[in-house]
């Protein structure tokens, strides 16, 4: 039991090198199965898996580092399978052609990654304990600053505070002003 806990700790948090060594046999099992599979087939697709593992440990800078592998890897597959080509620039357009794909996955995988922390963040800052002022309503930052609700609504949340009346405050103003106009007529 212990053992399984442990195992999948490591899985989600392994050291660099154990991450660095599965995205090389992931990619190795990409190309492998490229290979296998022919010139015929396309499955490029499947080279997003290393691409991927490597955004999740090592960042955006690693999965650029590993598209250029992956496109590398398939134009060794390509050839080893045996595609004739006509031209022998040809290759090396297609493996120009997979590294745009790869690098577009990168930039799309960067850009989900950073919407997801901008949400995260966004969603701690009204979740827990949020210390409120009982006098003046004012807000308590983490750092230290205590802002009015508007404000940290607006810095945390991304509204705009837009004035408005509520019903129950029009009334009483209203009728507070109707008050003094009935008095001040007397």
């Amino acid at each position: 039991m212990m053992s399984t806990l442990h195992l999948s700790k490591v899985m989600k948090n392994p050291p660099l090198s154990v991450a660095a060594l599965l995205i090389v046999a992931v990619i190795g099992l990409c190309g492998l199965f490229d290979y296998v599979t022919g010139y015929e087939v396309s499955v490029f697709v499947v080279y997003l898996l290393p691409i991927g593992l490597a955004m999740r440990y090592f960042g955006t800078g690693g999965g650029v580092v590993v598209a250029f592998i992956c496109s590398a890897a398939w134009i060794v597959a390509d050839l080893q399978a045996g595609h004739p080509y006509h031209q022998s620039w040809v290759v090396y357009w297609n493996g120009l052609n997979r590294l745009v794909f790869f690098l577009c996955a990168v930039a799309g995988i960067h850009h989900t990654q950073a919407t997801l922390a901008a949400n995260r963040r966004r969603l701690q800052a009204f979740s827990g304990p949020l210390p409120i002022c009982s006098q003046c309503r004012n807000i308590g930052s983490p750092d230290g600053h205590w802002r009015d609700f508007e404000s940290y609504i607006c810095e945390h949340g991304g509204a705009v505070a837009v004035p408005k009346v509520c019903p129950d405050c029009a009334r009483k103003a209203y009728a507070s002003a109707g008050t003094a106009q009935v008095i001040a007529q007397r």
